[in-house]
C-alpha cells in the first residue's frame, strides 16, 4: 500500500511551502506591529506624544480587538477563503498603524491599536486554514509546530529590529513605513496565494458548519484544555517572568530576558516534539494531560518554591515550556473533531479562548496583587515578593483546570 503524498497535487510540488512561507511573514508582520505599539511606552518615542501612555491603553484595545473579531474573521475565512479575507484584513490593520503613527490624542491611538490587533487575528487561522488546504491530514499537527516555532523566532527577532529600526528612523516614520509594507505584503497574498488546489473539494456551508462546531462539547473542552494550558505560558513569558523575578531575585533585566529566551525555545521545542510522538503513540490527550501536569509542578517549584540559582531557573522555565508545548496538540484536536471542514472557525474559537483568558488571568493576577486593577508598572513592582506569590496563584490553577478539561476530552486517536 502506497503511503499518502503529504501535500495536496499541484502543478508545483514547492508550491504548498511556499504558501506557508508566505503565511510565516505575514505572522512576522503582525508582530512587528505588537512590537511597535508596545515601543510607544520608551523614552525615545514618548517624547513624540502631546500625552502619556501605560500598558494598559496599549494592551486593552489589541486584547479586545482579538476577542470581538478573532471568531467573525475565522468564520469568514472559512466561508471565503483565507486569500481574500486576509489580504482585506491586513490592509485594514496596516491602515490602523499609519493612524497610530500619525496620532496625536488618545482616542486616535485606541482607535489605531483597536485596527492593528485584526492583524493578530489571522496569523493562526489564516496560516492553519491554508496548511489544512494544501497538507495532507496526517501532517497537519507536524506543520503546526513549526508554524509555532516560526512565530517564536519572529518574536526573537522583531522585538531586537523594532528598537533598532525605531532609534534609527523615529517611531512616528516607523509605523508609517511598516503600514506602507503591510499593504504591498497584503497584495502580495492576494495575488500569490490560491486558496487550495482543484483537488480539494470542500464546499463550505454556514449554517451546518456553524451547527456542528458549536453543538459538539468536545470542541469546548479542547478550546478550554488549550486555551487554560497556555495562557499561563502566554502571560509569564515577557512580562509576569520579568516583574516576579525583579522582586523575588532583583534580577536584572538582561537575565529576565536570556530566562525568556529560553522560555519561548522550550515551548517551539515541546510542540515539535508532542507533534512528532502524538502522531506515532497517536494518544495525544494522554500526552497533553502529562504536559499539563509537569508543567503545573515546574510552575508550583519556579514561584512559591525557595530561591533557586540562575541556572535552576533556566533549566526549570525550559523543561516547564517544554511539557506545555504539549498543550498545542489542542489545535489539530479540534480541527480533527470537526473533520477539518471548519478549520478557521475551529482554529478562531481557541484562539478566542486563549485570548479572553489571557485578558481575565492578567487582570485577576493584578487585582490580586495591588487590589486594583490598573496600576504602573512601577507601582507593581513596589509589591512583596508574597504578593506576587499570592497573585499568580492563578497561573497553576489555570493549568489544573486544564488538565480536568483533558480529562473530558474524547480521544480520535488521529482518525
Amino acid at each position: 500500500m502506497k503511503n499518502k503524498p503529504s501535500m495536496i497535487a499541484h502543478p508545483r510540488p514547492v508550491y504548498p511551502y511556499m504558501v506557508w512561507i508566505t503565511c510565516n511573514l505575514i505572522n512576522f508582520y503582525a508582530l512587528l506591529l505588537q512590537f511597535s505599539s508596545w515601543d510607544v511606552r520608551t523614552h525615545f518615542h514618548e517624547k513624540e506624544l502631546l500625552f502619556s501612555v501605560d500598558s494598559e491603553a496599549l494592551f486593552t484595545p489589541l486584547v479586545l480587538s482579538i476577542i470581538l473579531f478573532q471568531i467573525p474573521i475565522a468564520l469568514l475565512i472559512d466561508r471565503f477563503g483565507p486569500k481574500k479575507v486576509s489580504s482585506l484584513t491586513l490592509i485594514i490593520a496596516a491602515l490602523g498603524v499609519i493612524l497610530f503613527g500619525y496620532t496625536h490624542s488618545p482616542t486616535l491611538l485606541w482607535i489605531g491599536i483597536l485596527l492593528m490587533g485584526l492583524g493578530t487575528t489571522i496569523t493562526y487561522v489564516n496560516s492553519l486554514k491554508l496548511i489544512a488546504n494544501w497538507f495532507s491530514h496526517s501532517r497537519f499537527p507536524f506543520m503546526v509546530s513549526w508554524t509555532i516555532i516560526g512565530i517564536i523566532i519572529s518574536t526573537i527577532i522583531g522585538q531586537p529590529l523594532i528598537i533598532l529600526l525605531a532609534k534609527q528612523f523615529g517611531w512616528s516614520n516607523l509605523l508609517i513605513n511598516l503600514g506602507m509594507v503591510g499593504i504591498i505584503l497584503a497584495l502580495f497574498f492576494f495575488f500569490f496565494t490560491r486558496d487550495q488546489s482543484e483537488s480539494v473539494l470542500s464546499q463550505f456551508e454556514c449554517g451546518p458548519s456553524l451547527k456542528k462546531v458549536f453543538s459538539s462539547p468536545n470542541t469546548y473542552l479542547i478550546a478550554l484544555a488549550g486555551a487554560l494550558g497556555i495562557t499561563p505560558w502566554l502571560a509569564s513569558t515577557g512580562f509576569w517572568h520579568h516583574a516576579f523575578y525583579a522582586v523575588a531575585y532583583e534580577m536584572n533585566g538582561g537575565d529576565a530576558a536570556f530566562i525568556d529566551l529560553i522560555d519561548m525555545l522550550g515551548f517551539g521545542i515541546g510542540s515539535l516534539f508532542f507533534s512528532i510522538y502524538g502522531k506515532k503513540a497517536g494518544k495525544r490527550k494522554v500526552l497533553i494531560g502529562g504536559g499539563v501536569l509537569a508543567s503545573l509542578l515546574v510552575t508550583c517549584l519556579l514561584i512559591y518554591a525557595p530561591r533557586f540559582t540562575l541556572p535552576s531557573l533556566i533549566v526549570l522555565t525550559g523543561v516547564g515550556s517544554f511539557f506545555i508545548g504539549s498543550a498545542t496538540l489542542t489545535f489539530t484536536l479540534i480541527c480533527e473533531n470537526n473533520q477539518f471542514k471548519s478549520v478557521g472557525l475551529s482554529v478562531g474559537i481557541l484562539c478566542f479562548a486563549v485570548a479572553l483568558l489571557r485578558f481575565i488571568e492578567n487582570l485577576l493576577i493584578t487585582l490580586i496583587i495591588t487590589g486594583k486593577s490598573k496600576v504602573p508598572l512601577e507601582t507593581l513592582l513596589e509589591s512583596s515578593t508574597k504578593e506576587f506569590q499570592q497573585g499568580l496563584i492563578l497561573m497553576p490553577v489555570f493549568l489544573l483546570l486544564s488538565f480536568i478539561c483533558v480529562i473530558f476530552i474524547k480521544e480520535n486517536y488521529g482518525k
